[in-house]
């Protein structure tokens, strides 16, 4: 799941950016001017998209704690039962990593 969200978001940071110049050329250079926003937002992005799977992983892995018990079967039944609020709930948990993940993009200089 970890690897997912790391491929995601160096595939989209890497092929989003020409297409955004072209569509939005003031928006985007004004959203740049910040330092770390488009990394921030990015991986915010990413995050809020597989916060579903990051949910999903984590009831299964508690269900196999306990034996023979077993409240999904498999992810297509996760995703019947689970109501979407269920889903999203805590995405915003991962702002302060998003923000370490942003960190990472900033050029230091002396």
């Amino acid at each position: 799941m970890r690897a997912i969200h790391i491929l995601a978001f160096h595939k989209l940071n890497t092929e989003l950016t020409f297409p955004m110049e072209k569509i939005a050329p003031v928006q985007w250079k004004q959203i740049k001017e910040v330092p770390m926003l488009p990394e921030l937002l990015l991986s915010c992005s990413v995050d809020m998209f597989l916060q579903p799977l990051h949910v999903a992983e984590s009831r299964f892995i508690l269900q196999n704690r306990r034996t023979n018990f077993a409240a999904h079967t498999s992810l297509l039944n996760f995703f019947r039962k689970t109501p979407i609020q269920d889903m999203l709930r805590g995405s915003l948990i991962h702002l302060p990593r998003n923000f370490l993940v942003a960190l990472q993009g900033l050029k230091l200089t002396d």
